[in-house]
């Protein structure tokens, strides 16, 4: 479960199983995407978080900045910036969470807009921030 604002909407994804709709009422659309991660002895989470930032963070992808906005153990925030774009840089996130069974949830975002404008816009650094704060804040197994 995790805490959201109120008139956050929330929907189920019916194109893809693991992945839910939330809207807010700034407008960011964010699609959460959650899988489980099976860890075994010598598989730990910080080997998976590490893995999974260097897929995110560490692409050389020339035509791109790419700036790490936070970075602690349950996971990562960072923006992207196209050069030469003249929309701002769209913030991003991966936040990893301990479930019942000794393995983690991964739960990542998927900023869902076609016009760039208003992606840069709302799924800025800033909001991004903001929503991983909340998913850090209060999401839990019940």
């Amino acid at each position: 479960s995790m805490k959201l604002p109120k008139d956050a909407k929330v929907e189920k994804d019916t194109m893809l199983e693991n992945n839910l709709k939330i809207t807010f009422s700034n407008n960011y659309k964010l699609v959460l995407y959650y899988s489980p991660i099976m860890l075994s002895q010598d598989w730990k989470i910080a080997d998976q978080i590490a893995d999974k930032r260097k897929s995110d963070i560490g692409v050389n992808l020339p035509e791109y900045e790419i700036k790490v906005i936070e970075d602690n153990a349950n996971g990562y925030i960072y923006s992207s910036h196209m050069k030469g774009a003249k929309t701002g840089p769209v913030g991003h996130f991966t936040f990893f969470m301990p479930d019942k069974n000794k393995g983690y949830i991964q739960i990542k975002d998927f900023c869902d807009f076609i016009d760039e404008e208003e992606e840069a816009a709302i799924c800025s650094e800033a909001n991004t921030k903001k929503i991983f704060d909340i998913i850090a804040g209060s999401a839990k197994f019940n």
